[in-house]
């Protein structure tokens, strides 16, 4: 029997969202490459079960020790940990290769123990994908010690961007600094071209208009609120133009269409939410300029997307953005929270058509040479004959 690779997720495979793309795009090249076989492992608690790529998703209860507080907590662990390794020793067996918890939490502490206790040979491999981060580096007291545990023991922690492996190598200790790896997201060509091959219908009020994109889950670190203000300052010098949010819907967007309420550009803004993402790639086709003014992105997929349909981008000067942008030659950068730097470079772009189309084929040029599923696929793949 080929051996797998167990990807872990703590939430549903059919939320949208970057890292559950990440991890379907990841699916989908493990099996055009025919390498290792995909398997996608869940908390059992996470909803109903759902099939990526005819890749069955399996549910499992996970648990750790600092799910109920103090001294209770670590008992409850210990009372269900050896019933909890029987199962995996039942799920796992000698198939599984790599395992592979994207958007780590502390449950990956019970493959840790698994394998410390000699039930597992395979590698373990944490992958980060931002805030994951940055929730980690607020732990303190018994729950930091056991995320210092886990990276003492794990073989390797993938980060999608240099920036982020720097801020998780500022908080590890130095024992464990060369098992940070960067491994950058990419695009899957072919998948693109077959979700687009047909041209798709934008929404009635955007026919035949020019209009800005932002792709993004709505909340306060994607900076929707700075892109709005930009738009309402420049939306009549480059008239006729619209803006079109699409994101998954929290409790920001409300406040989000009181601003555009506030600014009197109620007609030009369009609000899409929960939008599935073959859907989503026909407006990257269509817009005249992309634009992500995020206050924190350790990475930043959907500048990728935009890239590969040569669409201009913008967006903010932080994490891993500037490795994807170049400002000045496949795009534009701009430092965060700054309104009026922002609505300069609508304008620029707007009103040079050509530097435009010309940074849009540099980005898709790098985007179709450099970030592809196939090379971070492989990058995970070569992790395995990495001691």
């Amino acid at each position: 029997m080929k051996q797998a690779w167990l990807y872990v997720l703590p939430w549903d495979i059919g939320f949208p969202g970057g890292v559950n793309q990440v991890v379907i795009n990841l699916i989908n090249t493990q099996k055009k490459t025919q390498t290792l076989t995909p398997k996608l492992l869940i908390d059992q608690n996470s909803g109903n079960a759902n099939y990526i790529a005819s890749t069955p998703v399996d549910y499992f209860p996970l648990t750790n020790p600092c799910w109920s507080p103090g001294i209770l907590g670590i008992v409850k662990y210990l009372i269900k940990l050896p019933f909890l390794l029987f199962r995996l020793y039942r799920y796992i067996g000698n198939d599984v290769q790599c395992i592979n918890p994207h958007y780590p939490t502390l449950n990956v502490l019970n493959f840790v123990l698994y394998k410390k206790l000699g039930f597992y040979v395979g590698k373990i491999i944490l992958s980060f994908h931002g805030t994951d981060v940055v929730s980690i580096k607020k732990t303190v007291g018994f729950e930091k010690y056991l995320w210092h545990f886990i990276f003492q023991h794990v073989d390797f922690m993938a980060c999608c961007s240099q920036k982020l492996a720097d801020e998780l190598n500022d908080y590890v200790d130095n024992s464990v600094e060369g098992k940070i790896k960067v491994i950058h997201n990419g695009i899957a060509e072919q998948i693109i071209k077959a979700a687009t091959a047909n041209s798709g219908v934008l929404p009635m009020e955007l026919d035949n208009s020019r209009f800005i994109l932002n792709v993004a889950t709505f909340e306060r670190k994607k900076g929707q609120d700075i892109l709005i203000r930009a738009f309402a300052k420049i939306r009549v010098s480059v008239s006729p133009i619209k803006l079109v949010l699409i994101g998954r819907s929290t409790d920001i967007l409300i406040n989000y269409r009181q601003l555009v309420s506030q600014l009197d550009c109620e007609n030009d803004v369009v609000f899409i939410e929960n939008l599935e993402h073959q859907s989503v790639l026909n407006f990257f086709r269509k817009a005249n300029v992309f634009c992500l003014p995020s206050r924190y992105e350790p990475f930043g997929i959907v500048l990728l997307e935009a890239g590969y349909f040569s669409c201009p981008v913008i967006a903010s000067n932080v994490g891993g953005i500037p490795e994807i942008i170049e400002d000045g030659y496949d795009g534009c950068l701009i430092s965060p929270d700054n309104i009026d730097e922002l609505a300069n470079k609508l304008i620029d772009l707007l009103n040079n058509s050509d530097m435009a189309e010309k940074m849009g084929r540099r980005l898709r040029n790098k985007v179709i040479k450099t970030f592809t599923w196939d090379i971070a696929a492989s990058k995970y793949l070569n992790l395995l004959s990495n001691n």
